[in-house]
């Protein structure tokens, strides 16, 4: 028998019923959540992630680009010439057609890699992969004067820093680049893109087959 099953006080369950009685919720759709997994999914999606504070930005990734061309969906007015096409193009194997999901920009006072990473998956999330934080740059291009970090691709360079991607936007322009994994700790305002761990809101498709943006 499962934690919460256990765990959870049998008029806390009546309160909830009564909670959700009061507000249109009727027997069938309980029933639903039981018969439909994916309604099921985007249910728990709500109560798990619902209270996060900040906007939620839905995004599509393209699997069916090459990792030049979500680069250069981006329409970036600077690109850092250091990002290693070759080794971003590598993870992309294996993944086709067009996922969409849900993405949060988690606000932290932090830069520290290790411990960023930590407090993320203390919330259910896993830090934005280069190919989704470019999907999130090339959809949203109004977002102003921050930076967004996706931790989840990491790259070396020659002289054997790992560096994570960072899309900056700022005085009318936007630049992708890369940051040092050991740089910190330090303190500000850092923004990071992050995704449900489990993925409860994807969408797979071919190419074609699908008409949000990628």
């Amino acid at each position: 028998m499962r934690g919460l099953l256990v765990r959870t006080a049998f008029d806390v369950v009546t309160k909830a019923l009564q909670f959700l009685e009061d507000r249109g919720v009727e027997e069938r759709h309980i029933e639903r959540i039981i018969a439909n997994e994916a309604y099921a999914d985007s249910i728990a999606e709500a109560m798990v992630y619902g209270a996060l504070e900040g906007e939620s930005y839905p995004i599509t990734v393209n699997y069916e680009l090459t990792f030049h061309q979500m680069v250069s969906a981006g329409g970036y007015d600077w690109i850092n010439k250091s990002i290693n096409y070759r080794k971003f193009q590598a993870e992309l194997e294996g993944k086709h057609g067009k996922v969409s999901t849900r993405a949060w920009i988690v606000v932290m006072k932090l830069w520290n890699y290790n411990v960023v990473l930590k407090d993320l998956d203390k919330i259910g999330l896993r830090p934005a992969s280069a190919a989704e934080l470019l999907a999130f740059g090339a959809r949203y291009r109004e977002v102003e004067n921050c930076r967004v970090f996706g931790l989840g691709s990491r790259s070396r360079s020659d002289d054997g820093d790992l560096n994570v991607f960072v899309i900056e936007f700022g005085r009318g322009k936007r630049y992708l680049n890369l940051r040092e994994t050991n740089f910190g700790p330090s303190t500000g305002r850092f923004n990071y893109l992050a995704l449900p761990k489990r993925q409860v809101t994807m969408q797979c498709t071919r190419e074609g087959q699908d008409s949000e943006e990628s």
